[in-house]
Protein backbone atom coordinates (compact mmCIF):
# COMPACT_ATOMS: atom_id res chain seq x y z
CA UNK A 1 0.00 0.00 0.00
CA UNK A 2 1.42 3.39 -1.01
CA UNK A 3 0.61 6.63 0.82
CA UNK A 4 0.53 10.31 -0.06
CA UNK A 5 0.22 12.75 2.85
CA UNK A 6 -0.07 16.51 3.12
CA UNK A 7 -0.77 18.84 6.02
CA UNK A 8 -2.23 22.23 6.84
CA UNK A 9 -2.80 24.20 10.03
CA UNK A 10 -6.44 25.01 10.81
CA UNK A 11 -7.12 28.00 13.04
CA UNK A 12 -9.56 26.14 15.29
CA UNK A 13 -9.07 24.07 18.40
CA UNK A 14 -8.73 20.32 18.11
CA UNK A 15 -12.20 19.85 19.67
CA UNK A 16 -13.78 22.29 17.19
CA UNK A 17 -12.16 20.50 14.24
CA UNK A 18 -13.18 17.07 15.49
CA UNK A 19 -16.83 18.16 15.86
CA UNK A 20 -16.88 19.06 12.16
CA UNK A 21 -14.73 16.20 10.92
CA UNK A 22 -16.72 13.49 12.68
CA UNK A 23 -19.83 14.56 10.72
CA UNK A 24 -19.09 12.66 7.52
CA UNK A 25 -22.03 14.33 5.78
CA UNK A 26 -20.18 17.69 5.61
CA UNK A 27 -17.53 16.67 3.05
CA UNK A 28 -19.55 18.05 0.14
CA UNK A 29 -18.87 21.52 1.52
CA UNK A 30 -15.14 21.32 0.86
CA UNK A 31 -14.19 18.39 -1.39
CA UNK A 32 -13.85 19.62 -5.00
CA UNK A 33 -16.23 18.14 -7.58
CA UNK A 34 -18.59 16.67 -4.98
CA UNK A 35 -22.14 17.83 -5.65
CA UNK A 36 -23.66 16.25 -2.54
CA UNK A 37 -23.11 13.66 0.16
CA UNK A 38 -25.75 11.17 1.24
CA UNK A 39 -25.36 9.04 4.39
CA UNK A 40 -26.59 5.54 3.50
CA UNK A 41 -26.30 3.72 6.83
CA UNK A 42 -28.28 4.20 10.03
CA UNK A 43 -25.03 4.86 11.88
CA UNK A 44 -23.59 8.28 11.18
CA UNK A 45 -20.07 7.72 12.54
CA UNK A 46 -17.68 4.95 13.48
CA UNK A 47 -16.59 1.83 11.62
CA UNK A 48 -19.26 0.80 9.14
CA UNK A 49 -20.77 4.26 8.59
CA UNK A 50 -21.17 4.83 4.85
CA UNK A 51 -21.89 7.68 2.51
CA UNK A 52 -22.33 8.22 -1.20
CA UNK A 53 -20.45 11.08 -2.81
CA UNK A 54 -22.19 12.35 -5.93
CA UNK A 55 -19.55 13.84 -8.22
CA UNK A 56 -20.28 16.74 -10.54
CA UNK A 57 -17.85 15.58 -13.22
CA UNK A 58 -18.99 12.47 -15.03
CA UNK A 59 -21.99 12.02 -12.73
CA UNK A 60 -20.13 9.21 -10.92
CA UNK A 61 -21.27 8.09 -7.47
CA UNK A 62 -18.52 6.98 -5.11
CA UNK A 63 -19.29 4.78 -2.12
CA UNK A 64 -17.22 5.66 0.95
CA UNK A 65 -17.21 3.44 4.02
CA UNK A 66 -15.45 4.06 7.34
CA UNK A 67 -13.07 1.15 7.93
CA UNK A 68 -11.11 2.67 10.83
CA UNK A 69 -12.26 5.17 13.46
CA UNK A 70 -10.02 6.82 16.06
CA UNK A 71 -12.37 8.91 18.17
CA UNK A 72 -11.07 12.46 18.45
CA UNK A 73 -8.26 11.93 15.96
CA UNK A 74 -9.67 10.79 12.64
CA UNK A 75 -10.85 7.96 10.45
CA UNK A 76 -10.17 6.15 7.20
CA UNK A 77 -12.62 5.69 4.34
CA UNK A 78 -12.50 2.95 1.71
CA UNK A 79 -13.67 4.25 -1.67
CA UNK A 80 -15.29 2.19 -4.41
CA UNK A 81 -17.96 2.41 -7.09
CA UNK A 82 -20.66 -0.25 -6.82
CA UNK A 83 -18.22 -2.58 -5.07
CA UNK A 84 -15.57 -2.15 -7.76
CA UNK A 85 -12.44 -0.04 -8.16
CA UNK A 86 -12.94 3.69 -7.75
CA UNK A 87 -10.20 4.26 -10.33
CA UNK A 88 -9.15 1.65 -12.88
CA UNK A 89 -5.42 1.83 -12.13
CA UNK A 90 -5.79 1.00 -8.39
CA UNK A 91 -6.85 -2.24 -6.73
CA UNK A 92 -7.75 -0.37 -3.54
CA UNK A 93 -8.13 3.30 -2.67
CA UNK A 94 -8.56 4.92 0.76
CA UNK A 95 -8.76 8.44 2.17
CA UNK A 96 -7.52 9.07 5.72
CA UNK A 97 -8.59 12.07 7.81
CA UNK A 98 -6.28 12.78 10.75
CA UNK A 99 -5.93 15.76 13.10
CA UNK A 100 -3.43 16.59 15.82
CA UNK A 101 -3.41 19.21 18.57
CA UNK A 102 -1.10 22.16 17.91
CA UNK A 103 -1.36 24.78 20.68
CA UNK A 104 -4.75 26.42 20.11
CA UNK A 105 -4.84 25.27 16.50
CA UNK A 106 -5.15 21.92 14.76
CA UNK A 107 -2.85 20.22 12.30
CA UNK A 108 -4.87 18.41 9.61
CA UNK A 109 -2.88 15.56 8.03
CA UNK A 110 -4.92 13.78 5.37
CA UNK A 111 -3.62 10.87 3.40
CA UNK A 112 -4.44 8.98 0.24
CA UNK A 113 -3.61 5.29 0.49
CA UNK A 114 -3.64 3.22 -2.67
CA UNK A 115 -2.58 -0.10 -4.07
CA UNK A 116 -1.53 0.16 -7.74
CA UNK A 117 -3.11 -2.48 -9.93
CA UNK A 118 0.00 -3.06 -11.97
CA UNK A 119 3.01 -3.81 -9.79
CA UNK A 120 5.43 -3.28 -12.68
CA UNK A 121 7.36 -0.01 -12.41
CA UNK A 122 5.81 0.97 -9.05
CA UNK A 123 8.53 3.61 -8.56
CA UNK A 124 7.56 5.46 -11.74
CA UNK A 125 3.86 5.10 -10.94
CA UNK A 126 4.47 6.51 -7.47
CA UNK A 127 6.17 9.60 -8.92
CA UNK A 128 3.27 10.22 -11.30
CA UNK A 129 0.49 9.50 -8.79
CA UNK A 130 2.21 11.47 -6.00
CA UNK A 131 2.42 14.49 -8.28
CA UNK A 132 -1.20 14.38 -9.49
CA UNK A 133 -2.89 13.18 -6.30
CA UNK A 134 -0.58 15.18 -4.07
CA UNK A 135 -1.66 18.37 -5.77
CA UNK A 136 -5.33 17.46 -5.36
CA UNK A 137 -4.73 16.59 -1.71
CA UNK A 138 -3.25 20.07 -1.17
CA UNK A 139 -6.42 21.56 -2.69
CA UNK A 140 -8.60 19.46 -0.36
CA UNK A 141 -6.50 20.62 2.63
CA UNK A 142 -6.89 24.30 1.75
CA UNK A 143 -10.56 23.90 0.89
CA UNK A 144 -11.32 22.10 4.16
CA UNK A 145 -9.42 24.76 6.11
CA UNK A 146 -11.48 27.50 4.41
CA UNK A 147 -14.75 25.71 5.17
CA UNK A 148 -13.88 24.83 8.77
CA UNK A 149 -12.73 28.37 9.60
CA UNK A 150 -15.67 30.16 7.97
CA UNK A 151 -18.54 27.63 8.02
CA UNK A 152 -19.11 28.63 4.39
CA UNK A 153 -19.07 25.92 1.70
CA UNK A 154 -16.08 26.35 -0.57
CA UNK A 155 -17.35 28.06 -3.70
CA UNK A 156 -16.06 27.55 -7.24
CA UNK A 157 -14.38 30.96 -7.03
CA UNK A 158 -12.57 30.05 -3.80
CA UNK A 159 -11.52 26.68 -5.26
CA UNK A 160 -10.15 28.45 -8.34
CA UNK A 161 -8.16 30.79 -6.11
CA UNK A 162 -6.86 27.83 -4.06
CA UNK A 163 -5.81 25.96 -7.23
CA UNK A 164 -3.96 29.04 -8.50
CA UNK A 165 -1.95 29.30 -5.27
CA UNK A 166 -0.99 25.63 -4.97
CA UNK A 167 2.53 24.96 -6.20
Amino acid sequence: MLTIEKQIMINLTHAECWEKMRDISLAGNYIPNVEKIQIITPQKEGVGASRKAFLTKGKKVVDETVIEWNDGDGFTLKLDVKGKRVLPWFDEFYFRYHIEKADHKTLFRPGILYDPRVKFMVGLQRIIFDCVMGRELKVICASMKAYYETDQPTSAAVLKKIRNTID
